[in-house]
């Protein structure tokens, strides 16, 4: 809303630019502002549950957010623009909004995670592409998005899925300065999603033969793939046919029998 509106006030009051206006005063119809949340550290979007976009088009406010798993945005929210201003006239932002107002727990959630994804390269050299879930008003999810550059069968992939489950389910659930935050107590691996891509040495082509190409763990279930050569990128989680399904439960269960 002030990026709108200042941006419409100094057009419209500008003597230099009136001659040029096609029409005056200039419509808010014809003005478009994107605002992109990033984060300052990776310069990526934040995929927390908050919103990492907006846009003023055709007289209404659009609100995006980003998913951990997938890389494209997802519609969370749209209103009418005369809606939005007279929100934000009746209740104004009482902080500076140059500078990020901090939610309690996000230091101790960003130390979890950036240990969390040391321990996980130590103990099976995968590496952590980003992590998110839903923060927005405390933790609701929490998940992570690793890569790897080995063959790994299907047995293997299950067990280096539960392995990190149970890992960062014991991580949160143990820090007693993240617990009062948490929406949930204890934390289930349905609220831990967890996405692993298995991709060849270089570049970004999954390892089409001998391998599991992709597994996630979503809402308590598993998901394993095999990509057939020649492989094809997938952008969301559920793209193709898995090579097999289960409950993060049966997987457990399954490890307990070997």
């Amino acid at each position: 809303m002030n990026a709108v509106e200042r941006f419409l006030e100094i057009l419209n009051t500008s003597e230099r630019i009136k001659p040029y206006l096609l029409t005056h005063p200039f419509p808010r119809n014809d003005l478009k502002i994107s605002i992109m949340f990033v984060s300052k550290i990776t310069d990526r979007f934040f995929a927390d549950g908050t919103v990492c976009s907006t846009l003023n088009a055709r007289d209404k406010i659009f609100y995006e957010t980003q998913d951990v798993f997938d890389p494209r945005f997802i519609d969370f929210f749209e209103e009418p623009y005369e809606e939005a201003l007279q929100i934000v006239k009746s209740h104004p932002v009482g902080y500076d909004m140059r500078y990020h107002k901090e939610q309690g727990f996000e230091n101790e959630i960003d130390k979890l995670s950036y240990d969390f994804a040391k321990k996980a390269y130590k103990k099976y050299g995968i590496r952590c592409e980003y992590f998110g879930g839903k923060m927005a008003n405390g933790i609701e999810e929490v998940g992570f998005a690793f890569v790897s550059r080995k063959k790994t069968s299907l047995e293997k992939a299950r067990k280096m899925e539960v392995e990190l489950t149970e890992m960062l389910l014991h991580d949160i659930n143990s820090n007693q300065k993240i617990r009062p935050y948490l929406k949930q107590y204890p934390f289930t691996a349905k609220m831990t999603p967890t996405r692993i891509y298995f991709w060849e040495k270089e570049g970004r082509s999954y390892i089409p033969e001998g391998s599991v190409s992709r597994m996630f763990q979503k809402e308590g279930r598993i998901h394993y793939f095999n990509e057939k050569p020649p492989t094809e990128w997938v952008t969301t989680w559920s793209d193709g046919n898995p090579l097999l399904e289960e409950t993060f439960e049966e997987a457990t269960e399954k490890l307990k029998k070997k």
